[in-house]
């Protein structure tokens, strides 16, 4: 292929994904490695993935631009489909814990015998190793053990659970992708396929990485004060006439910007304000300062005043659930999809959030049903459609209907 061949194609657009993998942290690697053009098949049991009953929201994002298979590996029959995806696949990718793909019929011996070029991904809990591998393991726990929600409380208040955020399944299912992009290039360069494992304790401790450095001498790590409005009069949360407002001043020059956007040079000549040290032990009585003149501001006034004197703030967005599709930033980065779901109607959902040169892309797959792809698929692998029609009506396969 000579250069500048192919530059609309997508870098994974040859690459086959066998998916095994529930809620949040293995669905969304799998999602990042099928916008950027993998094939995934995502295997799913008899009930599918636990997170379908939670319907639109997280579940229809994490699984765009993919194909279901719902399959009972509980049998044997079950599990030989499970090994034919398998045996045509370039990455297995799992977020059970150990030992559950095993039971699928997809050991590490077995995808070697059939697959020697198959590479395994796997993100746990805690780690395939260890004594806390086989315990149950979600987003919370890793939260809880790495630090994350007593760093979040702030300085003398009790932790602070993270909620819908889900940090280190997020962080973790990055990983994952990474991972999983990191062994095809190993294994095109030195033929070996690896087996690549992550987990959400290393997941919380990116998220939390300087709580995980010693050092003599190393400062105390800022965080958040008594209302997690942010980690000083410069940086943080302040309320307006209209709305919210993020601020972050940082430097003398930007500082002195700041003040005299919002018509506030006095403070400069203030004693408690005017150098850094200053300003570190009068740090409550300037956000009161600050506070009082956001207050007769709006959101967007505000941030425009600050904008213009190069002062970094940002606007907090109340509604962005709707207003992302309408985000001129959104809209130009090719970020605003939309397709058509069997059920839920015309669905948009965020696309290209990482993009390779001219390639931008919709959406190409609406997120399937239980087993949408299941006949299909199962064709593509040799079965017959008498074979086909013998597993449905043995109940070792799924469609999900949708009259």
């Amino acid at each position: 292929v000579s250069a500048g061949d192919n530059q609309d194609e997508l870098p994974l657009h040859d690459v086959k994904i066998l998916e095994a993998a529930n809620v949040i942290a293995g669905p969304i690697a799998g999602r990042l490695l099928a916008d950027l053009g993998a094939k995934i098949v995502k295997l799913e049991s008899l009930y599918g993935d636990i997170s379908r009953p939670a319907g639109a929201g997280g579940f229809v994002f994490y699984n765009a631009n993919k194909r279901s298979i719902s399959v009972n590996t509980r049998t044997e029959q079950g599990r030989e489909i499970a090994q034919r995806i398998a045996a045509e696949s370039d990455v297995l990718l799992a977020n059970m814990r150990p030992g559950a793909t095993d039971r699928m019929g997809l050991s590490s011996e077995k995808l070697a015998e059939i697959n020697p070029n198959l590479i395994e991904t796997h993100v746990t809990a805690y780690g395939w190793t260890g004594p806390y591998a086989h315990r149950p393991g979600v987003d919370p726990l890793a939260q809880a053990i790495t630090g994350l929600q007593r760093a979040q409380g702030g300085n003398g208040l009790p932790p602070m659970f993270l909620g819908r955020l889900a940090p280190c399944d997020y962080t973790g299912g990055a990983m994952t992708a990474l991972g999983a992009v990191m062994a095809l290039f190993a294994r095109e360069r030195t033929g070996v396929a690896q087996k690549v494992n992550t987990n959400l304790l290393s997941a919380g401790i990116i998220m939390n990485a300087d709580g995980f450095m010693r050092a003599e001498g190393k400062q105390p790590r800022r965080l958040a004060d008594s209302r997690h409005f942010g980690l000083n009069a410069l940086h943080r949360l302040y309320e307006t006439s209209h709305g919210w407002i993020y601020l972050s001043a940082n430097g003398e020059e930007n500082i002195a910007s700041l003040f005299q956007a919002i018509g506030a040079t006095a403070l400069f000549a203030d004693s408690r304000f005017g150098n850094e040290d200053a300003r570190a032990s009068h740090d409550d009585e300037l956000a009161i300062c600050l506070a009082e003149i956001f207050s007769g501001l709006s959101a967007q006034a505000a941030h425009q005043k600050l904008t213009e004197a190069g002062v970094p703030s940002a606007p907090v967005a109340e509604e962005y659930e709707t207003a992302f599709y309408d985000d001129p930033q959104a809209v130009e980065n090719g970020h605003v999809s939309q397709i058509e779901h069997p059920t839920i109607g015309t669905l948009k959902m965020a696309v290209n959030l990482v993009t390779f040169g001219r390639v931008k892309r919709e959406v190409r797959l609406a997120t399937p049903l239980l087993g949408q792809q299941t006949q299909d698929i199962l064709s593509e692998i040799g079965y017959s459609v008498d074979d086909i029609q013998t597993l449905y009506q043995s109940e070792v396969v799924k469609t999900e209907s949708h009259a």
